[in-house]
């Protein structure tokens, strides 16, 4: 006995549902990174353990989430009289997002230069709230 199976489908009908299955992901993906990057850069400007002497490196913590080198996302604030720290921000991200033309990518800065002298001096900028972050995103990509 011999038993045929036609599909009622084509193969076309299949890479039309795996790309659409693929865009969801990648939409949710986006989702999920401008969350998590806002939740990062709203926590390392409340819980910076350091003096606001100019407000230039609270200002100068931003993130940006790009889809092929173009920005979906970006989260920039002014705190207190801290222009040049947001001006520092957009170049340092604008400089870096040319390392990214391709996939996703969750940008985060501190641009103030001596952002990592503070940190050093055993003030937290980012580093917990970068911790917390890389967790969320391993926990997600899981």
């Amino acid at each position: 006995m011999e038993v045929k199976i036609k599909a009622l489908f084509t193969h076309e009908d299949l890479k039309q549902v795996f790309k659409q299955s693929g865009i969801a992901i990648e939409e949710e993906t986006l989702t999920r990174f401008a969350e998590i990057g806002k939740e990062f850069v709203e926590d390392a400007r409340t819980r910076g353990a350091y003096m606001n002497h100019s407000w230039e490196l609270r200002s100068s913590i931003a993130c940006e989430v790009l889809r092929n080198g173009k920005s979906v996302y970006k989260n920039y604030q002014l705190v207190g009289d801290g222009k040049r720290g947001v001006a520092d921000a957009k170049k340092l991200i604008a400089h870096l997002k040319t390392q990214y033309s391709k996939g996703i990518a969750l940008i985060v800065v501190a641009a103030e230069k001596y952002a990592g002298y503070v940190e050093a001096k055993g003030k937290n900028v980012l580093t917990l709230s970068g911790d917390s972050a890389i967790s969320d995103l391993r926990n997600f990509l899981r």
